[in-house]
């Protein structure tokens, strides 16, 4: 692919390792959720670099979005600081026919650090970076911490001082970013999310457990299910449906076997977006029992599909699921369980869950996100536009 490829310079370079249909965690549905509400507003234009495709790499248009996948995935066959690196240096290559003089470089977390910095300093471009999670959150918030990745850290580190603006999903995840980093402002814009028909409670399963997520040790499912030991024991036809995949599969099926869970519990694996909301439309609860998190969009999901959520008071969850949701201490098997008891008992209770999760929801919207981006890109181009007219 060359500069012939594309008619004209993009106003936003985005750069993510994840984009779907290649989905692992939140960070997928933020940029195109994001991407596709820039372009739904007509004054800008949105690439994407992505890994993903098969052959060579190829511009695509989807929903008015402009997406360039390598033809490849790096994370398929590397490991992920290999991959990353990788995956930076073909962003790099592909980006020489993308930029032009008022390009902003829109760089997602520590995978994108090499190549946002550089295409910024060789084509001396503005550069705002969206910090999802930090490496130190990630490593240090569950029952067995280990340390953080040096390696990981000093990207993150790279990405904060090379970037001109900063982003974060929530203010507890901003204060953990100046925490780490610096005193250098980072702005807050929260996830959007799409706002659906909610299923009544008529179509929900009785006694249906539903989680979406990574199956990694920050997301809690070890104290979920021994949460739902104690809570099968009360009421014998609650159910878990696991969606989702990750590297703690085994142990938790394992888990699942100890605690002789297996006709309590189904893992449904990885599932397309429509499957996925049938599971919600399905669920009579949703739970999100992590240890550690920025922000929490399948909290935000589960509240627009009007499902009754339980929640750990952690991190960003507790700034938008507060009056909406019932909030637990994390990592308390315990009290998760007798929140869930609470939960599935109450048909009142519930109704209130699900009409106050969808009024607050409305409040989340991917306009809404495109909206104060689209405010800082705006403070970037006028920078770009008073640095060159000085010849700086």
């Amino acid at each position: 692919m060359n500069a012939a490829d594309v008619s004209q310079p993009t106003d936003v370079l985005m750069l993510s390792w994840e984009y779907p249909p290649n989905i692992v965690g939140g960070l997928a549905i933020h940029v195109a959720g994001l991407s596709r509400a820039l372009v739904r507003r007509g004054d800008l234009r949105v690439t994407v670099l992505t890994p993903g495709g098969q052959g060579q790499p190829h511009l695509v248009q989807e929903d008015g979005v402009e997406i360039v996948r390598l033809g490849c995935n790096p994370f398929d066959r590397l490991p992920a600081l290999k991959a990353a690196a990788d995956m930076n240096a073909r962003f790099v290559a592909l980006a020489e026919g993308l930029v032009g003089e008022h390009t902003i470089v829109h760089a997602h977390d520590w995978m994108t650090a090499q190549a946002g910095c550089a295409l910024s300093l060789h084509h001396h471009l503005p550069l705002l970076a969206t910090f999802h999670s930090s490496e130190r959150g990630r490593s240090g918030q569950f029952s067995q911490p280990r340390l953080p990745n040096p390696e990981i850290q000093a990207l993150e580190r790279q990405l904060f001082l090379g970037a001109h603006r900063r982003l974060a999903p929530s203010a507890a995840m901003a204060r953990e970013i100046a925490a780490n980093y610096g005193s250098r402002s980072t702005l807050v814009v929260p996830n959007g999310v799409d706002l659906p028909t909610p299923a009544p409670e008529a179509c929900r399963v009785p006694g249906r457990i539903l989680f979406v997520g990574r199956l990694v040790q920050e997301k809690g499912l070890a104290h979920l299910l021994q949460s739902l030991a104690a809570v099968r024991a009360i009421l014998p036809a609650a159910h878990l449906a696991i969606v989702g995949d990750g590297p703690e599969r085994p142990a938790l099926l394992r888990q699942t076997r100890r605690l002789r869970l297996d006709a309590g519990v189904e893992f449904l694996g990885q599932l397309p977006p429509d499957a996925v909301a049938k599971q919600r439309a399905a669920a009579q609860v949703a739970v999100v029992p992590s240890y550690y998190e920025p922000f929490g969009l399948v909290a935000l999901e589960a509240m627009a599909w009007g499902v009754p959520l339980v929640a750990s008071d952690v991190g960003g969850l507790r700034e938008f699921t507060e009056g909406a949701a019932v909030l637990v201490p994390p990592a308390n098997a315990p009290a998760l369980a007798q929140a869930l008891v609470r939960v599935l008992s109450d048909v009142q209770l519930r109704q209130d869950l699900a009409r106050r999760g969808i009024e607050r929801a409305s409040d989340y919207t991917w306009d809404r996100c495109a909206e104060r981006t689209a405010a800082v890109y705006g403070d970037l181009s006028r920078e770009q536009t008073a640095a060159l007219a000085v010849g700086v």
